[in-house]
């Protein structure tokens, strides 16, 4: 029983852990995303240094954590309790892909011969 508990513990600070970080990830990238009428301009050699040393290895930690919280949850499927945790690994596994995929596709630039300042 007492390890049910903990387990319940564990899953929501798992979620909420999660849900935090996505907010703090999605708050971080916004600060590069384009301004409405820059989306065909180039990006600036700021945004490429801040996304390289701060955005991507943040999402590599965040990997690594899911995938060992996954195999960690296959390794326990034996027990009713480790197919709860991977369930929500997954979950928030897939929650992050989708964070990500917002974030690329407010971060797009498709660069033209459009865009309103020099270059």
């Amino acid at each position: 029983m007492a390890e049910e508990h903990t387990s319940s513990r564990f899953v929501l600070a798992w979620i909420v852990v999660n849900i935090c970080a996505m907010g703090l990830w999605l708050r971080a990238a916004s600060s590069i995303w384009p301004y409405p009428g820059e989306e065909h301009c180039a990006h600036g050699m700021g945004e490429l240094l801040y996304g390289g040393f701060f955005l991507l290895p943040g999402l590599a930690i965040a990997l690594v954590v899911h995938i060992a919280v996954l195999v960690h949850g296959v390794l326990r499927l034996r027990r009713k309790l480790g197919a709860q945790v991977l369930m929500v690994a997954a979950l928030t596994t897939v929650g992050w892909f989708l964070t990500a995929g917002y974030d690329h596709h407010r971060g797009f630039r498709y660069v033209t011969n459009e865009c309103p300042y020099p270059q």
